[in-house]
């Protein structure tokens, strides 16, 4: 009798279907809606520099400082106005508009050297001496003069923001009188200064201010405004004395120091204006 209900078991085992193992997915996997979507880009405001913008600067020394001012600039700024860190923007500076305040409170005195010849530097060539200084000058060709005629600051980021959304800056009354307001926003540009080939990373600390009107939700304008001064000594562009063609003036070197100072001091603002709002 075991033996019979034994063997029972047995054939009803025997006649149950093995369950069928699922195949291994092969290739073309299916795709996961979520792994393959794109990234969307943060809306981006575009801000234009105003016409007729310009920035003062000096080269100061124990004795003199010579000042000047620069102008034929442009440039665009691209913000995600929520996360300014973003930043991006270009600034470009003509150096050949340089215009030198052509009055200095110091003269060169004549040395023997100097005698037979007109001094090197005279208080009523200013700017003539700055655009020699720059390789500008007059018997420059101007295949030479392009590759160094221009500065370009590239703005790569922003770093030690006191706000890092533009709506979250201080807010003030509009300084240029105009009805709304603005935000005030302490920063840093991160970015690459690049003259006469040569490109030097920069940090310039800035107060950004962005101009309300009363009825808008986007900033309409600003002012960004170097806070303090921004130090570009000489010997990273390799600027040197030179005459009208470039040439290098060893004798005028002794003027370091004494009549011109080896670091320009840049100061001022420039105004932007909302070109393309966000997108």
């Amino acid at each position: 009798m075991r033996a019979f209900i034994f063997f029972s078991v047995v054939a009803v085992c025997a006649c149950e279907k093995a369950p069928e193992e699922t195949p291994a997915r092969t290739e073309p996997w299916k795709k996961n809606p979520g792994t393959d979507s794109q990234p969307q880009k943060a809306p981006r405001a575009i801000f234009t520099l105003a016409d007729k913008q310009n920035l003062r600067f000096s080269l100061p020394t124990r004795k003199n400082s010579p000042q000047g001012v620069l102008s034929g600039i442009s440039g665009k700024i691209s913000l995600d106005l929520k996360h300014l860190e973003l930043v991006q923007g270009l600034i470009k500076l003509d150096l050949a508009q340089l215009q030198m305040q052509e009055s200095s409170p110091h003269k060169r005195k004549r040395t023997r050297l100097s005698e037979k010849k007109p001094a090197l530097v005279d208080a009523s060539s200013w700017t003539t001496q700055a655009l020699h200084w720059l390789e500008l000058g007059e018997k420059n060709t101007e295949a030479a003069k392009a590759e160094k005629q221009f500065v370009l600051f590239k703005i790569r980021s922003a770093t030690k923001l006191s706000k890092n959304a533009a709506h979250k800056g201080a807010k003030r009354k509009r300084s240029d009188g105009k009805p709304g307001y603005s935000r005030l926003i302490y920063a840093r540009a991160v970015g690459d200064l690049a003259l006469r080939s040569l490109s030097v990373h920069r940090e310039v600390p800035l107060a950004l201010t962005f101009q309300y009107d009363e009825e808008s939700t986007l900033p309409t304008g600003i002012k960004v405004a170097l806070k303090g001064n921004l130090s570009v000594p000489l010997s990273e562009y390799e600027i040197s004395p030179r005459d009208g063609a470039g040439r290098l003036l060893t004798q005028e070197l002794s003027l370091f120091g004494d009549t011109i100072g080896r670091v320009v001091k840049v100061e001022g603002s420039l105004q932007f204006n909302l070109t393309r709002p966000e997108h």
